[in-house]
């Protein structure tokens, strides 16, 4: 039922020309003229059947009320030509006061009677606190000033109209009263609904422009994603291609772990690359969940992958003094299905961090077996540090994004506060739980166990 008046309305707005490329307080303006020409037109006609059904032949003899229908179904239907705030103010202004008067002075009798309701006293009054609201919400300022100006005028006449015949002292009060009451009511309520429609126009406008910009920096942000995801690959593959053929040479131990570290940090990198721009290209296209990490399987030895991890940070390490070093490795499977490079990933992220934020002593990375059956194994992955630790009350903050601890142990170090919330996102889309435990001034373990399936082949692969 919903979508189905959801289409219908839809379908009139085209054919009333009302598009989603015109401006909010366009629209806005352009639903409350056609809402309210429809309203007036279903009273209207509702009001004209009632007295052709009651008094046959009103509608011939009494024709103000159908022509009435018409004019409101040429208004509604001009809509589609102008949703000018001019040309329907001057309409909202004209039409109730017209309405008003025509009704007041239906008849010489219902000029100066009390019971037929004439001048001051027609029951059609109510229409003048209608007319100013839609002046005010659909015209404006000038057309607003004109419909309070006429309306007083039209009062003022309504009044002179009602005291034509003799009446009563206490009906003349009332009379008085009632000029004063509907003068008030239309006067207040147009400055009301003058200056709540302009507020509100005012907000949708802030609105879209602020829609607008964001929409604008979603589009930067996804030109300069891709921009440099692509313009990045190209110096990569230079440097891969480049240590790849250096590493074929003959040369000291030292220098080959050297040009082995340089293929492989590049080679790291190229992979997160390259998944940067797939997320950008999906979000070009228009795809579903273009945020979420794609988790694939592949045969790596996890203690190879985590030597590589070592060997990465050993010369970090020794330039601040610290000594970096593996544990476990010797009881690992070397034949799991996983995700090396998220893996390796998280890793580099948590030794990063924990080389930071150590000043003596240094660096632990190990992982255990935990837990065993005939198709999965549960590893669980740590990296240990002796370095400043965090505070009690920065530790609910250290998994959010920039929520890097703002105690003055911990901001001496650069750093963005990205590195452990993309850490603990890719441990979750690998079906594990980022954890932590630290004590300031002793250090900091984060570990996190990882269902990890056991590859069928079991030749020792090498760690990706």
């Amino acid at each position: 039922m919903i979508g189905n008046w959801s289409h219908h309305k839809d379908a009139f707005e085209r054919f009333l020309r009302i598009s989603p490329e015109m401006s909010a307080e366009k629209r806005l303006r352009a639903r409350v003229i056609y809402l309210s020409c429809l309203g007036f037109l279903a009273l209207l006609i509702t009001n004209l059947i009632y007295f052709m059904v009651c008094y046959d032949g009103f509608a011939l003899k009494r024709p103000i009320l159908a022509a009435t229908c018409v004019i409101m179904a040429l208004a509604l239907l001009m809509v589609r030509w102008t949703k000018s705030a001019t040309v329907y103010g001057l309409f909202f202004t004209v039409f109730p006061l017209s309405a008003v008067w025509i009704s007041a002075r239906h008849s010489v009798a219902a000029k100066t009677s009390e019971m037929l309701g004439g001048g001051i006293h027609t029951p059609t009054l109510p229409i003048l606190c209608v007319g100013i609201v839609l002046a005010a919400i659909v015209g404006t300022r000038l057309t607003t000033m004109l419909y309070a100006v006429l309306c007083l005028g039209l009062v003022i006449g309504l009044n002179r109209m009602s005291g034509v015949a003799p009446m009563s002292a206490e009906f003349s009060v009332i009379t008085e009263l009632r000029s004063m009451q509907i003068s008030v009511a239309v006067s207040l309520l147009g400055i009301t609904a003058f200056t709540l429609s302009r507020l509100a126009y005012s907000a949708l406008a802030n609105i879209e422009s602020a829609l607008r910009r964001a929409t604008r920096a979603e589009a930067a942000r996804k030109e300069l994603l891709a921009t440099m995801s692509h313009e990045i690959r190209t110096p990569l593959n230079g440097i891969i291609s480049v240590s790849d053929l250096l590493g074929k040479g003959d040369h000291s131990e030292t220098t080959q772990n050297h040009l082995n570290i340089i293929e492989m940090s590049a080679s790291n990198l190229l992979t997160i690359v390259n998944e940067s721009l797939g997320r950008a290209r999906s979000e070009h296209l228009g795809e579903e969940n273009t945020n979420a990490i794609q988790i694939s399987n592949q045969p790596f030895d996890p203690s190879d992958l985590i030597q590589q991890v070592c060997n990465l940070f050993t010369a970090n390490a020794s330039q601040k003094g610290l000594w970096i070093g593996t544990y476990g490795l010797e009881a690992l499977p070397d034949n799991l299905l996983g995700d090396a490079p998220h893996l390796r990933q998280v890793l580099n992220n948590l030794v990063g961090n924990a080389i930071k934020f150590t000043h003596r002593g240094g660096v632990r990375i190990g992982a255990r077996l935990v837990g065993s059956t005939e198709e999965n194994n549960a590893v669980q992955f740590f990296v240990q540090d002796t370095g400043v630790g965090i505070e009690d009350d920065a530790k609910a903050r250290v998994f959010e994004r920039f929520g890097q601890s703002a105690s003055g142990l911990t901001t001496e170090a650069d750093g963005t506060g990205l590195g452990l919330a993309i850490s603990n996102d890719l441990v979750s889309a690998m079906g594990g739980t980022l954890e932590m435990e630290s004590a300031v001034g002793v250090g900091t373990a984060f570990y996190f166990t990882l269902p990890i399936p056991i590859a069928v082949d079991s030749t020792k692969p090498v760690a990706a």
